[in-house]
């Protein structure tokens, strides 16, 4: 019996040997699931106070009373100053003490215009929202002015949407980016390019005004101020978002934000993963 067994060892060490032996010895090993799921870094958290201040068109407390009272170089590059400007758009920016021309621009509302009381808005850094700030029922025409020179577009109504985000510079500073937006036609499911991908999402037709994208950096607690240049066409820009009806009861608005909070979100573990 042990010389056929130390036979039967011999002859299958002479099969590897001459390569007639063909085996596979598999490596399966079985990851053990980790204890937690993976971390998920925080996130920073702000909230906006968003207002507008409606005055009757040509109202001297829209004039350059306020706009001498706030900081137009919070614009850094002068040819982007230059360009909003062109396109009929000022931006400015005031400390959290309210400059008086602003504070006597919200406190006497124009009795014309229905004043849109302050909302607050809520959004994780570098999340989008937006903020609509005219609706035209009515056909116009709007011209933009770029690198490419002008363009003269027609609709036949559309949604003027100022579309924000932000982000915590350092301790006290957020840095916001303002993207001006004409939303038209019909309400459609279409294909919106996304971070990392693409997805389908419910909407009009967006008109993205790259030429007037902007970010202004400010503190806690100071107000971002966007409003219409004086004596601009009405096909421009400023005056399609921040103007409406005609004379005698044509008005204007000026946007004001605040960034009144920013918080840190620290993520929550859960078994359900």
């Amino acid at each position: 019996m042990l010389r056929c067994m130390q036979a039967g060892v011999a002859g299958c060490a002479l099969l590897v040997a001459t390569g007639c032996w063909n085996f596979s010895v598999s490596h399966r090993q079985t990851a053990a699931k980790p204890a937690l799921p993976p971390l998920v870094q925080p996130k920073d958290a702000l909230t906006l106070e968003v207002f507008f201040i409606p005055r009757a068109a040509g109202d001297s407390l829209l004039g350059e009373s306020l706009w001498r009272q706030l900081d137009e170089t919070a614009i850094k590059r002068p040819e982007l100053r230059s360009r909003l400007r062109a396109a009929g758009l000022r931006v400015g920016l005031a400390g959290s003490n309210v400059p008086p021309a602003l504070r006597a621009a919200a406190t006497e509302v124009h009795t014309g215009q229905q004043a849109r009381g302050a909302q607050r808005l809520s959004l994780l850094a570098g999340q989008e929202t937006n903020i609509e700030v005219a609706s035209i029922p009515e056909a116009f025409q709007l011209r933009t002015i770029g690198a490419k020179g002008e363009s003269l577009q027609s609709y036949a109504g559309g949604r003027c949407i100022m579309k924000v985000s932000g982000e915590r510079q350092q301790d006290g500073w957020v840095r916001l980016h303002f993207q001006p937006e004409l939303h038209h036609g019909a309400v459609t499911i279409q294909p919106m390019a996304g971070d990392s991908d693409w997805k389908l999402q419910q909407g009009q037709t967006i008109d993205h005004l790259w030429e007037q994208k902007f970010d202004v950096e400010i503190n806690m607690g100071e107000l971002v101020v966007i409003g219409a240049a004086p004596d601009i066409d009405e096909d421009l820009v400023g005056a399609r978002f921040f103007r409406t009806g005609a004379p005698p009861s044509a008005s204007e608005c000026v946007l004001v934000i605040r960034v009144a909070d920013v918080q840190q979100i620290e993520p929550v573990r859960t078994d359900h993963w």
